[in-house]
């Protein structure tokens, strides 16, 4: 019997999240976690797909009691990376599972045991790393998400585990480890690859031939790929990827840099051959392409340029109908390894200071009638402003202000005014800022209104005239 009834999911809507009732995310050394988020968290550690059954793991103690705990109202350490971003942005990975799956929400009360034991397993929301395959060296990367950083990492003495070792598809023998899935596919919604290279893992493979024998066109796939590989075996991901329904193939293409610069960053990068790709897979209209761009101090002042590019190539799109602010790429924020995080850079280089000044002139209208100005002189707009930002630390400021006059044609429109503004903000750890702002203005307006009056006149028959 259930133990939870609606009511009692409404009072943890602050703390219950999806994912639990839904999802276990896998990393690239088999351990099995909540959400991609918990990574870094030991108590966070469910088990290992490689020695454990995932059934088992399902309602493993850990796991039911994180489904107790925000049934109850109570928010783990490990989660707190979303409880932290809602109050200072609105939204967080936790959110954005709600929006997606309401549906496992309203379930809840149907499935879910007093110990938090749920009573059926439908992975809607499959979210793997197979392991740490990659053919990139990228600088802010490391063995652990990237097998060709292992030559590297062992002469930096960097601790290398044994599954790290991984460096040829051909070492890799866990599929029947993924078997549980064939069982799954009628349920799943939404499948995330990363890696590692998740298009050089056979386990991708074999999903996503799972996926297509049983014709579940309609699941959803965002890809996080560096886009160097289209082709496994003679098999080429775009003959799959037609298959799909509109919009249901997502591509986070990981684009840092482009030509040589982009060979610098990520080192393997072929950028002719990344091009190609790009252009490839620009071709077919049913899938969405969403670079993204992780920006540090090797790349923030040439983001325009980067963009640029990716606009020749039809990667970068502005449509009002899509996210991110009506375009489709996205920019990280690098933070790990500090040395190229943009805080290296020295604080001359950090702070700018912007000087605008403009002016112009009202022409003649079109209706004389409306010319109220003599020959001597024209309406006029005049203006300056000015804004300056740096950077100390963890401590940002941005002061600016401007003046402004606008004499306008029309011969009661007068307009001046003055504004001061500044805002001011405190970074005391990653992710967690404070800030305060301020706004002062001094205007002064007029306008008139001109009425435009019409009577209609009725007559009916006059008693009179009778």
């Amino acid at each position: 019997m259930t133990a939870y009834t609606k009511d009692d999911i409404e009072k943890a809507k602050g703390s219950i999240c999806p994912v639990p009732w839904m999802h276990m995310a896998l990393e690239p050394d088999g351990k099995i976690i909540p959400c991609c988020l918990t990574s870094q968290h030991e108590a966070a550690n469910l088990g290992n797909i490689n020695t454990d059954k995932f059934e088992d793991i399902w309602n493993s103690d850990r796991m039911k009691k994180l489904r107790v705990d925000m049934l109850n109202g109570e928010i783990p350490n490990y989660c707190k990376t979303c409880t932290q971003r809602e109050p200072i942005t609105g939204d967080s990975s936790r959110i954005f599972h709600l929006r997606e799956f309401p549906h496992v929400i309203d379930r809840i009360p149907e499935t879910t045991l007093e110990d938090g034991t749920v009573t059926e397993m439908k992975l809607k929301y499959w979210d793997f790393r197979f392991s740490n395959l990659c053919n990139y060296k990228c600088r802010s990367c490391g063995p652990v998400y990237s097998s060709s950083w292992l030559p590297d990492a062992k002469k930096l003495d960097y601790p290398v585990e044994d599954w790290q070792k991984v460096v040829t598809t051909n070492e890799i023998d866990g599929l029947n480890n993924y078997k549980f899935l064939e069982s799954q596919v009628d349920e799943v919604e939404k499948i995330y690859f990363a890696g590692g290279e998740p298009l050089l893992m056979p386990e991708h493979w074999y999903i996503l031939e799972m996926l297509t024998k049983a014709k579940r066109f309609n699941v959803k796939i965002c890809y996080n790929t560096n886009t160097s590989k289209l082709t496994y075996k003679g098999k080429s991901v775009l003959d799959y990827w037609k298959q799909w329904d509109p919009g249901k193939i997502e591509v986070w293409a990981s684009l840092d840099e482009i030509d040589g610069r982009g060979e610098l960053i990520r080192s393997g990068t072929d950028w002719p051959k990344v091009e190609a790709n790009l252009k490839e897979m620009t071709k077919l209209d049913n899938i969405v392409i969403r670079p993204g761009i992780t920006t540090g101090a090797w790349n923030v002042f040439r983001l325009p340029e980067i963009i640029e590019r990716l606009v020749e190539l039809g990667v970068v799109k502005h449509d009002k109908k899509l996210d991110y602010n009506h375009t489709n790429f996205f920019l990280n924020y690098l933070d790990q390894p500090e040395k190229y995080n943009v805080r290296i850079l020295p604080v001359w280089f950090k702070k700018e200071t912007i000087v605008k000044a403009f002016n112009g002139v009202y022409s003649d209208p079109q209706n004389d009638a409306w010319r109220w100005w003599d020959d001597s002189f024209s309406p006029v707009l005049n203006g300056a402003s000015v804004s300056h930002r740096q950077s100390w630390d963890k401590v940002d400021l941005v002061v600016g202000g401007n003046v402004m006059s606008d004499k306008t044609y029309l011969s009661t429109g007068h307009e001046q005014r003055v504004r001061l503004s500044t805002k001011l903000r405190f970074r005391p750890t990653n992710g967690l800022l404070y800030g305060v702002s301020a706004i002062a203005q001094y205007q002064q307006m007029g306008r008139f209104i001109l009425w435009d009056d019409f009577c209609l006149l009725y007559t009916s028959p006059s008693p009179r005239d009778s």
